[in-house]
């Protein structure tokens, strides 16, 4: 067993927001069109209003693509507490771009600081080149006593972001006055008076993370907590944005994460059940701890977080917490369910055990695995060279290596449709790469390293040789097929490629059948082989994201001033099933080696003189930029084994 450090680095996951997508529609002739009048929700609305407690309506702001006449937009709401007026319409004055829905409410009605979630999806009458629908959650600020300055200290254990303590801080309480029951701490002094009522001097402010405070509400009956919305301290500079983070229950809106954070009065200890993201999406989900001073604490937790591929070897990841008073621990872990009298014996063997390594420190533990299955993870913490806590968990690890669902079918011709689309130099031709089918799931594919050596364009250095990567397809209804979530090892320098398309961008916000009505773009099973509509495929380049399946088919005439032509490319041939490839590929070695070469050096000049052109189509045409952007707030987040 090992420790492995994967935070060395923060990448957003779950990222959905496409930064330079293509900016306009593309008519049936595949040559870009005229654009239709219809509304959409802006892209800059905000993701949180605070309410004004003396006014009894706000408004949001809704966008239509031209100007001219009036127009009528039907829209669909979801008030989940029911205290909100909102129309079922929104009509826009002959002129006028943007109309504003006015949303209603009883402010005595609202409780203070608590968040109420408001979601609009435009059914009738909506833009080609928008988003249809907005969720916003909205408050109305609470009335709290003053605060108290208690003589606790707290002490701030991270696991998300980054890793480590900090504190002791201060501890202040107040009192919601509309809810007695509810009680908030804030720890650190930023902007906060002594004890005197004085103001405390700037030198002697204390904030936790990076010089905030931290404000954590506590319901005195359940003693469930939540933490508002708050900035970290922290400005990501690769995003340009201010990393922000709440407890889960309160981003997600999600009920089963509500006693996921807590207090123990008994030893002082918060665990909060955090996420941290920025508007683009998140950076993780998990526990984390402030411990009150004056409480002997030989608490311990420990949580699942994930697994972790370093090329042939599969080690299954966990953060474990150690209260203060516990100076170190051992742990151990065994495969499936273990009795009493097992427990006892590895407390035992551990407690024993000369070679065993002793941790000091709350962090990251992990152990090398092959098999999915149950393991239980055992730990001792141990104080003045005693035990003082033993704690097990059971968790049900699943290997992400492992292909026993999957068998294979053999190997069909694939033409891609990412690549290619965003490097206009390189020619889109059939390679053979193997294809397997899910066992227990009809119409379920995913192709096997499509984007390794197989591929054309690649050479050696470009993609990881040593690690597996697949291209999900669901072809469940032939009609109607996408490309999941999928990620690859290739990467050309200006961050690794990614792929997944727009139907899989609005699953979980929507469910299937609503986005068929929307006639999201997909692709379809038929005559033996799948292929996709135009600017169905998303393609992500790094942090980029990109519309695929837009190959320019007539460039060198595009450079000289001509429309440009889009032809669909993305293929996966099953009438060309073969047992074992007749070559890596269809496509000579030396001649993808130099057209890639050249496509490398002129790759972000062209598609960015590729968007300018675009844009000044979308401008004639009063067109609209298409940004799909994922609802984070809707989104799906999976619960660990907490």
């Amino acid at each position: 067993m090992k420790i492995k450090n994967i935070l060395t680095g923060f990448g957003v996951i779950a990222m959905a927001m496409l930064t330079a997508c293509g900016d306009d529609d593309v008519a049936e002739n595949g040559i870009f069109g005229t654009p239709t009048d219809g509304a959409y929700f802006s892209d800059n609305l905000p993701s949180k209003i605070e309410l004004d407690k003396n006014s009894s309506s706000f408004e949001v702001t809704v966008t239509r693509t031209s100007t001219q006449g009036t127009f009528t937009a039907d829209i669909l709401s979801n008030d989940p507490a029911g205290l909100f007026s909102i129309p079922a319409t929104v009509t826009f004055a002959d002129g006028s771009a943007t109309a504003p829905l006015t949303i209603g409410y009883n402010a005595d009605q609202l409780i203070g600081d608590v968040n109420y979630t408001l979601s609009f999806e435009i059914t009738q009458g909506l833009s080609d080149y928008g988003t249809g629908s907005y969720n916003v959650t909205v408050y109305k600020p609470g009335d709290w006593t003053p605060w108290n300055l208690l003589s606790n200290t707290a002490t701030y254990t991270y696991s998300i972001y980054w890793t480590g303590e900090d504190g002791p801080c201060p501890v202040y309480t107040r009192t919601s006055l509309a809810d007695p029951n509810i009680m908030q701490y804030c720890f650190g002094s930023v902007g906060m008076n002594d004890r005197n009522g004085n103001p405390i001097p700037a030198s002697s402010q204390f904030g936790l993370m990076y010089g905030v405070n931290v404000y954590v509400n506590r319901d005195l009956t359940t003693n469930y907590c939540t933490v508002p919305e708050m900035w970290t301290g922290v400005f990501n500079t690769n995003y340009s944005e201010n990393v922000m983070c709440s407890d889960t229950y309160t981003y997600s809106g999600n009920p089963s994460f509500q006693p996921k954070s807590y207090y123990e009065p008994e030893t002082g200890l918060f665990t909060l059940n955090m996420y941290y993201y920025i508007s683009l999406g998140g950076f993780g989900q998990g526990n984390e701890f402030i411990q009150l001073s004056g409480f002997a604490d030989y608490s311990m937790d420990i949580e699942r977080r994930g697994n972790y591929v370093e090329g042939n070897t599969e080690s299954a990841l966990f953060f474990v917490y150690k209260g203060k008073d516990v100076e170190t621990y051992r742990y151990t872990v065994e495969a499936g369910s273990l009795t009493q009298a097992q427990i006892d014996a590895a407390v035992e063997a551990l407690n024993g055990a000369e070679d065993a390594t002793d941790y000091s420190e709350s962090g990251m533990i992990a152990f090398d695995f092959t098999e999915s299955g149950t393991y239980t993870v055992i730990l001792v913490g141990y104080a003045d060279n005693e035990a003082k806590t033993v704690l097990t968990k059971e968790f049900k690890i699943e290997t992400v290596q492992g292909a026993g669902d999957w068998e294979s079918m053999g190997y069909v011709a694939y033409t891609d449709g990412y690549i290619c689309s965003a490097y206009p130099s390189c020619i889109p031709e059939p390679y053979y790469v193997e294809v397997q089918a899910h066992k227990s799931v009809d119409g379920y594919y995913r192709l096997v390293n499509p984007y390794g050596e197989a591929f054309p364009y690649n050479e050696p250095g470009d993609y990881d040789a040593n690690s597996n990567s697949y291209l999900v397809v669901n072809a469940c209804d032939p009609e109607y097929v996408y490309i999941e979530e999928s990620e690859s090892t290739t990467d050309w320098g200006q961050g690794a490629f990614a792929f997944s398309s727009q139907v899989q961008n609005y699953l979980g916000k929507y469910d299937i059948e609503t986005i068929k009505k929307n006639n999201i773009p997909a692709g379809k099973f038929a005559d033996g082989a799948i292929t996709f509509d135009l600017k169905s495929l998303l393609l992500f380049v790094g942090a980029d994201g990109y519309y695929a399946n837009t190959w320019i088919s007539n460039y060198d005439d595009y450079k000289n001033g001509a429309e440009p032509i889009q032809v669909a490319t993305e293929k996966i041939d099953f009438k060309d099933l073969v047992s074992a490839p007749a070559s890596r590929s269809m496509v000579s070695k030396d001649y993808a080696k130099f057209t890639k070469a050249n496509a490398k050096r002129s790759m972000f000049g062209n598609i960015k003189s590729f968007e300018g052109s675009l844009r000044n189509a979308k401008n004639n045409y009063n067109g609209r930029m298409v940004n799909i952007k994922h609802d984070l707030k809707t989104m799906e987040i999976v619960d660990s084994a907490f």
